[in-house]
């Protein structure tokens, strides 16, 4: 469950988050409508991809997806109360999705009793982690070239 978890955390936060849906996410709407895109994004990732059976996972993806709207409503209110924090505020967001993945995981590998991080199927075991660490790697690149050049003026504009 947690690559699963995972793997579907970096597509909905990295290739289908636009610079606009980034902006949205500052309103009630557009923090929905990102929610709403990683609620799918684990639909299709284990139901649709994995075929995992939906009522044991069902209340996992839920759980993950009230996580990160609750994460992404702290990140909001951290950047209106300190705006200056900007690597330290994607930082934080990054670890907490990342401690919650763990933790709705880890709740649902102790229900079923399996291992936390078991792949969820034989066929599954042959793309995930790969795909997951390509998507982590070249996002991580971006992001970082993001955090580390915001300040510039060139890049401001």
């Amino acid at each position: 469950m947690f690559w699963a978890l995972f793997f579907s955390h970096l597509i909905a936060d990295y290739p289908l988050q636009t610079d606009g849906l980034v902006r949205a996410k500052k309103t009630c709407l557009g923090l929905l409508l990102h929610v709403a895109i990683h609620l799918a994004t684990m639909c299709v990732v284990l139901f649709g991809v994995l075929g995992m059976p939906l009522s044991p996972a069902l209340p996992a993806v839920l759980a993950v997806t009230i996580c990160h709207l609750g994460i992404d409503i702290w990140k909001n209110v951290l950047a209106r109360l300190k705006p200056q924090w900007v690597i330290s505020g994607y930082l934080q967001d990054q670890v907490l999705h990342l401690v919650s993945l763990t933790l709705v995981a880890a709740w649902y590998a102790h229900a079923r009793a399996v291992p936390l991080f078991a792949l969820p199927t034989q066929t599954a075991s042959a793309w995930l982690l790969p795909a997951s660490g390509y998507v982590l790697v070249t996002h991580a690149w971006f992001v970082t070239e993001r955090v580390l050049s915001y300040r510039a003026k060139a890049y401001q504009e």
